[in-house]
This record gives structure tokens, C-alpha cells and sequence, in this order.
């Protein structure tokens, strides 16, 4: 066994046993007024998003044995974010309003940045890692019954909100975690190029825009 792959094994090993308490403290703290993202949960996410989600670790994360944790994390994490982005943008709120960072700073000495990309980061990260988490996550966000009467951007729900995030100026952390969120739920998704169009790439290492209805256009994986 070479070095790098002992210092590989070490580091699979040390996870493993770290992610365990990580989980169960993610799952079982209860939440928290007026803003539902303090320390130690916010502790807890920061450190939970260091450790890969990967096939070795993978059955630990998703609670396979039934065992680490109860719940659903999959469904803690989205509705978390659900939570914040509700509390924070309120209906169709534009998110660079200077309302928006006011309410934040009565609540909190962090920014919205701070409080609330670390967890869109997280649920990433857990789409990326596990394809049913993704169909779940997709669903949930963009529903099949959408209505598309009304451009998206301008929904008040968790989609809305995360489609205005993409052309924030005040929140670059949160536009760019909510654009590979997005980027993680389209990548060889084909049937969402039929549900969404961006006006630019999704692609977290290219600019992000807003997204109104039509087909996803992303130029690195998916064709229109």
C-alpha cells in the first residue's frame, strides 16, 4: 500500500468514525427561534459538509442499517433550507432588498451567506452523492403539477427563492452554492431540459443567471 493510499484508508477511517455523532447531533437537535440556523447545528453543518459522500461512507450517511440516527436526513436538510429562505424571503422578496439583510441582522450576527450556503452546500452534496436523494430533492423542488402560468423566478416558494438567488449581488456564497445545487440536480437529468431554461449555465464553474420556463440549457451536459 503505498502513502497516499494509507493516508486515504486513515482518512476514510477517521470518517467513518467521526460521521456517526455528526448525524446524530444534525438529526436530533431541535429547532431553534427566531432563526432557525444557530450553533451548534450550524457547527454541526460546517463540519458534516468536510466529509465525503462516497460509496465507502455512503450506507453511514443514508443510515442503511437503520441504526446511526432517526429520520430522514434527506428530508431534515431540505426542509431546513425551506425554513430559512421562507423566514428570510418572505413571498416573492427580492433578495438584495436591504430589508432582507436587516431582518438577518436582528436575528444574527452572520450574514445570510454564513447561515444559509453551508446547508445548500450539504444538500448538494447529498443529491451528488446518492441519485435517489436527487429524484427526491428534483421533485420536491420543481413538482410535476408546476404551475407554469407564472415566470418561476417570481414563485413564492423554495424554487422562486433559489432562482432569485442566482442574479444576488449581496450573497455571492449563496448564489454560487444554490447554482450547484442546481447544477447537481440537472446533470444527466434529460427531463428537466423540458421543465427549465437558464438564461446562463448552471455550471458552478461558469455564471449563473435566472431561469424562467422552457428547457434547461446548460452547455456542458445537457443539449438542448
Amino acid at each position: 500500500m503505498s502513502s497516499n493510499d494509507c493516508l486515504h484508508f486513515f482518512s476514510l477511517t477517521g470518517a467513518s468514525s467521526l460521521l456517526p455523532p455528526l448525524l446524530r447531533t444534525y438529526m436530533t437537535l431541535p429547532p431553534t427561534q427566531p432563526c432557525p440556523l444557530v450553533a451548534p447545528l450550524t457547527h454541526t453543518i460546517h463540519a458534516l459538509i468536510t466529509i465525503p459522500v462516497n460509496g465507502v461512507l455512503k450506507p453511514i450517511w443514508f443510515n442503511k442499517s437503520g441504526e446511526i440516527y432517526t429520520g430522514d436526513i434527506t428530508q431534515r436538510t431540505y426542509d431546513l433550507l425551506k425554513t430559512i429562505l421562507k423566514r428570510y424571503l418572505p413571498g416573492n422578496q427580492e433578495v438584495d432588498a436591504a430589508e432582507v439583510r436587516e431582518s438577518v441582522a436582528k436575528e444574527s450576527t452572520d450574514s445570510l451567506d454564513d447561515i444559509v450556503a453551508p446547508l445548500v452546500v450539504l444538500l448538494q452534496r447529498l443529491c451528488t452523492g446518492n441519485e435517489e436523494t436527487k429524484t427526491r430533492v428534483l421533485k420536491w423542488l420543481i413538482p410535476d403539477d408546476l404551475d407554469r402560468s407564472k415566470p418561476l423566478e417570481q414563485r413564492k416558494d423554495t424554487l422562486g427563492r433559489c432562482l432569485r438567488l442566482l442574479g444576488s449581488v449581496f450573497h455571492p456564497r449563496l448564489k454560487d452554492a444554490v447554482g450547484q445545487l442546481l447544477y447537481a440536480l440537472a446533470d444527466n437529468d434529460r427531463a428537466l431540459s423540458c421543465r427549465l431554461t437558464l438564461k446562463h449555465s448552471v455550471d458552478p464553474h461558469l455564471s449563473v443567471g435566472s431561469i424562467r420556463l422552457g428547457g434547461l440549457r446548460q452547455r456542458s451536459r445537457l443539449p438542448v
